[in-house]
């Protein structure tokens, strides 16, 4: 099993539906640094991905840039919703 931080459960928590960076510091009160490390290390477990900037078309292919993320949306991977469903089930 993946080991998962709790600032990185807080995180993955709020990514159900497709978040900015900003979103996710307001609701979680995180420093932004803080949460860009850990994005990266979500994205790295394959937890959540990117899918897309704010304000524009999901389904379009784009590139982003981890040093350039505030309007860019994540959103938690099934494996990542599998990580969340065991948080609130306990199993």
């Amino acid at each position: 099993m993946l080991k998962v931080t709790l600032p990185q459960k807080s995180i993955l928590d709020r990514l159900i539906f497709p978040e900015t960076i900003t979103t996710i510091q307001e609701e979680t009160g995180m420093q932004k640094g803080e949460i860009k490390d850990d994005i990266m290390q979500l994205l790295h477990m394959g937890l959540i991905k990117a899918v897309g900037f704010h304000q524009k078309d999901l389904k379009k292919m784009f590139f982003y840039d981890l040093d350039q993320v505030d309007g860019c949306l994540f959103q938690a991977t099934p494996k990542g919703l599998k990580i969340i469903k065991q948080v609130i089930t306990g199993s």
